[in-house]
Parts: structure tokens; sequence; C-alpha cells
């Protein structure tokens, strides 16, 4: 597994020049190899990918852009996976507020928005729990809420 994330690294730094972050295309595969360093656990690898895709996101396609909402929620989701709720809940505003402003805010897609909302607010207060030592056991269970 290494290796195919070596070359798939290796072909995004080759391709790192002015025309090839100036491209649509590259910028999606960029985002695609920090989710599967994400997959793999590795998020030292995959929140710098996935930053590197959202800035080049924002300089090309704007920050309305269904592809730079999505990588705002990538990134997040990374930070969320780290453990890093102070960076992570920042940009998952930022993709809801996108959405809401590109969609509109009746829009059918947002209509599961406050249950996914309150099942990770309830996740981060579980988090700091435990972290604050107030938890007595290390196992978290989260129950999904209607």
């Amino acid at each position: 597994m290494r290796s195919s994330g070596g070359k798939a690294e290796a072909a995004s730094s080759r391709t790192h020049g002015r025309c090839a972050t100036s491209d649509p295309f590259t910028l999606l595969c960029r985002g695609s190899l920090a989710g599967a360093y994400l997959a793999a656990g590795d998020l030292d690898r995959a929140i710098p990918m996935y930053q590197r895709a959202l800035d080049g996101q924002l300089r090309v396609l704007g920050g309305d852009d269904p592809d730079t909402l999505i990588s705002y929620n990538n990134l997040g989701a990374a930070y969320e996976a780290a453990g890093d709720l102070e960076r992570a809940i920042p940009l998952y505003r930022q993709t809801l507020d996108g959405r809401v402003r590109v969609l509109g805010k009746d829009d059918p897609a947002h209509a599961d928005l406050p249950r996914e909302t309150r099942q990770r607010q309830q996740v981060g207060a579980t988090r700091r729990r435990l972290t604050s030592g107030s938890a007595s056991s290390s196992a978290v269970h989260v129950k999904a809420l209607p």
C-alpha cells in the first residue's frame, strides 16, 4: 500500500507546477489522494493534501463551487478524525453556509442537516468529556438522534 501511495504522491508532486494547480481535475485528484490517506489513517498526509486541494479550488473555482464546498467538508472531516474539533467545526460551518448560499435555505438537500449537526455536537461533547477525564470508560457509543 505504501508503494502505491508513494507513486500517487510522486505524480502529484510532478504536476504541482502552475498549470497543474490551475486544472480543476488535478485539484480533484489531489483531494482523492487525501481521501485515500484519510481512509488509511495517515492524517499527517491527509490534512496537508486536503488543505492544498482546498487552497487550489478556492483560487481556481471560487468559494461557492460545489467541489470547493466538498473540500471544506473533507478537510473538516480530516481534522475531526484527528480529534481537532477547533479546526473541524469552522470548516463544517463554511460548508453549510456555502451550500445554503448556493442552494437556498429551503433546498431538500438540507433536510437532514439539523440531525447531522446534533450528532456531531454529541460526538464532540463525548470527546471533550473523555479527554477531560470525566468519563469512566474509554469506550464511546453514540446513538443516532431522531
